[in-house]
């Protein structure tokens, strides 16, 4: 939509804002003159607003009139299709949610179900002003290949080499854009969430699955095929491995921690307990402790493997169980990691939770629309 020196001044705002014309000028390396006119257009088309007045200079003078992005410009329709459930906003274009729908996506084994259950969610936002949307993304519990949006894999619905983004860019006349959901949570926590400010950002979603999302130089990244993040496969003993013969849905990792096999593992002990419960017994009950503690300790080898292979500022642990098991995780994988990432390297790196919980990957996926069609430098 915004390209050139438009998409320019608007990612400088986006990030920025309030900013004067003279701090756009110093950040773009752009002329004063340019940016003015620059400002002006954007200005009459409705997309920057003149806001509060800013600080004169030590030397007096007149006051800068500080410039914001206007949120309400335009839309973006974001769908995060979870292993269980599917949530759908509309969205302004400062991620601020204006209305919301939820289902179930249980269902789904096909790719007629996949399109149509997408299609039924986005409908029933209602009368939306066609005119006023700008893209749709979408997150996806699977891989996405970034170069042609075909969905490779995935392994909650057994589905393979689908593509639907064609489809649902006829049927709403705007770009769609696929991506993996905890590639675009840590995009929404990039944008609005914990790792504000951050250039590069490890975050690791802990729920049914185990998954991570890359941010390398204030850009997601995504690896030459969409595989980038994929730390459930990583191998934390390979004395075990070595034996296996495939990895099937879930990968190593997994099969130590992750919400869908330590229920199986608690099934196999003859204990039917929610993640939730098992947390929560864990502290008094020794079986159930030492359960814990040895996933923990695989968890916390793949983070270090992460560590040392990515040197982020910043890990940011989310999903249903790393957001509200956050405090206890850290607690017990600090000794290993310590063990395993040299001291110098970990004293500078900073531990948090997610911020935006279950809404990360919407965020995420307004802020994926935004950066590729609002203000995408791209010619």
């Amino acid at each position: 939509m915004f390209q050139g020196t438009e998409a320019i001044v608007l990612r400088i705002l986006r990030e920025k804002q309030p900013i004067s014309r003279a701090q756009i000028a110093q950040l773009s390396r752009l002329s004063k003159p340019a940016v003015s006119e620059i400002v002006g257009r954007l200005i009459a088309m409705g997309a920057i607003v003149e806001s509060e007045t800013g600080c004169s200079t030590p030397r007096g003078g007149k006051k800068p009139r500080l410039l914001s992005f206007c949120p309400n410009f335009k839309t973006i329709i974001a769908v995060d299709v979870g292993g269980t459930n599917i949530r759908t906003v509309l969205s302004n274009l400062d991620g601020g949610f204006l209305k919301r729908i939820e289902g179930s996506t249980r269902a789904v084994r096909t790719k007629a179900a996949l399109l149509q259950l997408i299609t039924d969610s986005i409908d029933a936002l209602g009368d939306l002003t066609r005119e006023r949307v700008v893209g749709i993304g979408i997150g996806i519990p699977g891989t996405v290949d970034p170069g042609n949006g075909v969905i490779q894999y995935i392994p909650a619905f057994n589905l393979r080499g689908v593509e639907i983004a064609e489809e649902l860019a006829e049927t709403y006349g705007h770009p769609v854009f696929l991506a993996n959901d905890v590639t675009l949570n840590a995009l929404g926590e990039l944008w609005k969430g914990e790792a504000r400010g951050s250039k590069s950002l490890l975050l690791v979603s802990l729920g049914t699955g185990t998954g991570s999302g890359i941010i390398i130089n204030g850009r997601v990244y995504e690896g030459a095929h969409g595989y980038a993040g994929e730390i459930g496969y990583q191998v934390t003993d390979w004395n075990r491995e070595v034996a296996n013969t495939g990895q099937g849905a879930f990968g190593s990792l997994e099969n130590w921690f992750s919400g869908y096999h330590l229920e199986k593992r608690l099934e196999k002990m003859g204990r039917k307990l929610t993640i939730e419960a098992f947390f929560e017994d864990a502290q008094t009950d020794t079986e159930l402790a030492a359960l814990l503690s040895e996933a923990v300790e695989h968890l916390a080898l793949a983070i270090s493997n992460a560590i040392v292979l990515l040197d982020p500022e910043s890990v940011i642990l989310t999903g249903g169980i790393g957001f509200h098991q956050y405090d206890r995780l850290i607690r017990m994988m600090w000794p290993a990691l310590q063990r395993t990432v040299p001291e110098e390297m970990l004293d500078q790196i900073v531990f948090r939770k997610g911020a935006l919980g279950k809404d990360g990957v919407l965020v995420g996926a307004v802020s994926y629309v935004h950066e590729n069609v609002i203000v995408s430098t791209t010619s």
